[in-house]
């Protein structure tokens, strides 16, 4: 499968810590548009982090915001790869990669672990 990755980022600074933002793009389907949930995590981190600042004044959650950022943005990142190579076939593919396709979602459907591992990366609630 052909992908392109686009990425771009933004990078501002708040009481001398110095915060980085990275947007991604990934193919483009609709299972892997997860741009806007991340968004909305990333306000949540940095108003809670901001909020730590403007109360106590430590810059604690301000210096982690970007790492703790970046690693759910890679675990998501990873997820919608994952899917996407699950669910849609290259036309390259060769019939052992289509079997290990086939192989990789009867198992994501039939196990309670890979179910649950599946729907907590679909809705943003996997630990990064």
């Amino acid at each position: 499968m052909n992908r392109r990755a686009l990425s771009s980022s933004i990078t501002f600074s708040v009481a001398g810590c110095r915060l980085r933002r990275v947007r991604c793009a990934g193919a483009g389907r609709p299972e892997v548009a997860k741009g806007l949930n991340l968004a909305l995590r990333d306000v949540g981190l940095l108003a809670e982090a901001l909020v730590d600042f403007f109360t106590t004044g430590s810059t604690t959650l301000l210096a982690s915001y970007s790492e703790r950022s970046l690693r759910r943005v890679w675990r998501c990142e990873h997820f919608s790869w994952w899917m996407t190579s699950m669910l849609h076939t290259a036309e390259d593919a060769s019939p052992f990669e289509r079997k290990l396709q086939v192989a990789q979602l009867r198992y994501t459907v039939g196990s309670t672990a890979a179910a649950t591992s599946f729907a907590e990366n679909y809705v943003g609630l996997a630990p990064a």
